[in-house]
């Protein structure tokens, strides 16, 4: 896909994610999940007033910030809309078939985008796992439990046979 093309859509899903946050944001990490199944959309973010090692949940945000839920359903309802475009126009210039988008954009910086070409549902991994992966992957979250390493370990090492970044 043209790099314009890509930057622009991507530029776009992150706005509407950062339109509904109703605070100052520093830093903002959003995932998308897409199978033919379903497209899973959630971001994290923190604000310079809060601890940059905690990100918070931008599903909270309607009930943590008093923001107005239907917009907040509104943009997450854009943003699944948003994703499965991009990736029909990445299929339609001819690249393959991405299954996770990542966008990590920190205030007044270049975003970065990570496309994942693996299907973790097809792989056998519950939303649960993909979470957990998500939040270890890109938030550096840390968990413990030899079941929890053992399982991210395996997901990493599918991951790294078939991720891309631009």
């Amino acid at each position: 896909m043209d790099e314009t093309a890509m930057t622009t859509a991507t530029a776009q899903m992150m706005k509407t994610a950062t339109d509904v946050i109703p605070v100052g944001w520093h830093d903002v990490v959003l995932g998308a999940n897409i199978s033919a199944d379903e497209q899973v959309v959630l971001f994290f973010f923190y604000t310079a007033a809060n601890d940059p090692t905690r990100y918070l949940r931008g599903i909270s945000l309607p009930w943590d910030y008093g923001g107005d839920k239907k917009l907040f359903d509104a943009a997450m309802a854009k943003l699944r809309e948003q994703a499965l475009a991009l990736q029909k126009q990445v299929v339609a210039a001819g690249d393959p078939a991405f299954h996770e988008l990542v966008l990590h954009a920190v205030y007044q910086a270049e975003m970065k985008t990570t496309l994942g070409y693996v299907d973790w549902a097809a792989a056998n991994f519950s939303p649960d796992d993909q979470m957990m992966y998500f939040q270890a992957t890109y938030l550096g979250t840390a968990f413990s439990g030899w079941g929890a390493n053992h399982k991210l370990k395996k997901m990493t090492k599918l991951a790294s046979k078939g991720a891309g970044e631009q």
